[in-house]
């Protein structure tokens, strides 16, 4: 699967590994909030602003239900 993530499938890889549910939550949560910072972390790094742009077009900010 490359889209249209549900939170029912990262729940069914945590059981594979043994997460709880709140375990994914949080996890889900913390990687949210990192790749919410992608502008920021860009032009730290020198990353052209054309580049940036294109890559935070790519990125996935909606919540996962």
């Amino acid at each position: 699967k490359s889209d249209g993530f549900r939170l029912a499938d990262f729940e069914a890889c945590a059981s594979a590994a043994a997460l709880k549910r709140r375990q994914v939550t949080a996890i889900l949560s913390e990687v949210q909030a990192v790749v919410r910072r992608w502008r920021e972390y860009a032009d730290q790094a020198g990353v052209t602003p054309a580049q940036r742009d294109a890559i935070q077009a790519a990125l996935r900010l909606d919540p996962i239900a």
